[in-house]
């Protein structure tokens, strides 16, 4: 049966003696750990949100103008389109305004956004009504410097002449948008030439019937159907970006093993008088080994702990321009299990290669 009390002094006073070393281990191991975990989580969030995209974009078809359309020829166009029952569309509507909040004002990005159809998975479509806003999480840390997230719901800004409620901030946005209705939109920019766009979404439709129905409708602005979404072209430079993290995450790990076995292996020939002892007092080679797995076990329990603490704390409060961590167990759990399996491995390897200077002699 194992003395579990023998091997807690062997580690207690291992500890005692070498708490530098044991400290750098730990911290190395963990600080490792812990960034190994956040790139992962951080690429595995940017991929769902990517992936989600073009996902959602598959079912719709994109037509480009050459010659952009002004906000106040919609009606017309909507009135022809109306009459294609099968059609469901909407608009890249934007325009760059003066936003004030609190007497103070700045230039943001406001989008009118089709409640019927959306553009982005994760806008809060439904909270976007008459008078109503959402703005993205990196407009409301410039609008409302200082302030929680529950205490920018419910104020007002204002657009032109118009006053708008928050009603929702979008956690899924990278810039600083702000999103109010279609209708909103027409108010405010309806009557002049000078918005445009040139952009429309259709979806629940079919590349054909937008080539025979709607196209002839832009012959005057130079229509063309986008052959790949921009969903697409993100995922597709995503992939390179995963490709070089994985690389550099794969040489981070490798140092990881290779520092934890040289200063571990230093700390292991540091102790080489206690371990001649308990030889001379009958310890055999297996109840050796067994002393200092359990010191290396114990190091990395205590590294995986911090680095779970870290990764909490990161995926909490750090919030990298709107894009915020969400921690992947998972991952975290299958790194820190690849990384230990690594170390156990490497381990024992180089314990092959000093048994016969701290073990000579030992019995089996």
């Amino acid at each position: 049966m194992v003395n579990i009390y023998f091997y807690y002094n062997i580690v207690k006073k291992s500890i005692q003696k070498n708490t530098m070393l044991t400290g750098i281990l730990i911290l190395n191991l963990a600080i490792s750990l812990a960034l190994v975990t956040v790139i992962f989580s951080f690429l595995n969030t940017g991929y769902q949100n990517i992936s989600a995209g073009v996902e959602q974009s598959k079912n719709r078809i994109v037509v480009d103008l050459r010659t952009p359309v002004s906000v106040k020829s919609l009606p017309e166009l909507e009135k022809k389109w109306n009459e294609v029952a099968s059609l469901q569309w909407t608009y890249l509507l934007s325009n760059e305004d003066f936003v004030q909040t609190n007497g103070a004002s700045g230039l943001y990005q406001v989008f009118g956004v089709n409640k019927d159809f959306k553009l982005q998975k994760e806008l809060p479509v439904d909270q976007i009504g008459h008078d109503e806003v959402v703005i993205s999480r990196n407009a409301a840390d410039t609008m409302f410097v200082g302030l929680q997230e529950e205490d920018i719901v419910g104020q007002m800004i204002q657009i032109a002449d118009k006053q708008l409620m928050i009603t929702a901030i979008d956690q899924s946005s990278l810039v600083e948008n702000v999103y109010i209705s279609i209708e909103n939109f027409l108010d405010l920019y309806g009557d002049k030439t000078n918005v445009v766009m040139g952009v429309f979404i259709f979806g629940q439709t079919s590349e054909e019937a937008v080539q025979a129905k709607v196209l002839p409708t832009l012959t005057s602005y130079k229509p063309s159907i986008s052959k790949q979404s921009p969903e697409a072209e993100r995922l597709g430079q995503f992939y390179s970006l995963l490709i070089l993290a994985i690389i550099i995450t794969v040489g981070l790990m490798l140092y990881v093993v290779l520092n934890f076995i040289y200063i571990f292996s230093f700390k292991i020939s540091k102790d080489k008088n206690k371990w001649d002892i308990l030889m001379k007092l009958g310890a055999s080679k297996k109840v050796l080994k067994r002393a200092i797995y359990a010191e290396s076990g114990f190091v990395v329990i205590v590294a995986s702990l911090l680095s779970a603490i870290f990764t909490f704390l990161v995926s909490k409060y750090v919030d990298i321009e709107g894009f915020q961590l969400k921690l992947n167990l998972p991952v975290f759990i299958i790194l820190i299990f690849t990384v230990i399996c690594i170390i156990v491995i490497t381990v024992e390897q180089t314990l092959k290669k000093i048994w016969n200077n701290l073990f000579k002699g030992a019995g089996t």
